[in-house]
């Protein structure tokens, strides 16, 4: 299953109650998680830009941690409000996980990771662990 697949079905429940940012070479907010997509070179500090201006009391990072852009995104997290928790999505790269553990460290959250070779259902429960309940005035990527 695809990345983003996993993030539209792990995602499903909190329909209209959570904020989405999708990215790649670019960044917007979603209405859905359906509207994910994929393409493009990863640059993070796009959605990161937006989160500035939203200023959410928590976000979510999934992301398979392989972006463009490091030193921007990390430059504009410690400009963000509220906390950040990520979750690693991909096999084991060491380079891509110590980015996403350092965002959360950054962020003040937790880090954690996903093997995508496991199952979807899986997948789901890893971002209910991380998510909290259900509320209107968050923002998640």
């Amino acid at each position: 299953m695809r990345r983003q697949d996993c993030v539209r079905q792990a995602l499903a429940p909190y329909s209209g109650k959570v904020r989405i940012i999708g990215f790649d070479s670019s960044a917007r907010e979603l209405k859905s998680a359906d509207e994910l997509w994929s393409g493009g070179t990863t640059h993070m500090s796009t959605a990161f830009r937006i989160l500035v201006t939203r200023r959410p009391d928590y976000s979510l990072v999934m992301s398979d941690g392989a972006v463009a852009d490091p030193e921007d995104t990390l430059s504009l997290a410690r400009k963000t409000s509220g906390i950040i928790d990520t979750l690693y999505i991909g096999e084991a790269n060491p380079e891509a996980e110590a980015f996403m553990r350092e965002l959360a460290h950054i962020g003040h959250g937790r880090f954690s990771t996903f093997d995508l070779s496991q199952k979807a259902l899986g997948f789901a429960g890893a971002v209910a662990l991380m998510l909290p309940p259900p509320s209107g005035n968050v923002i998640r990527l």
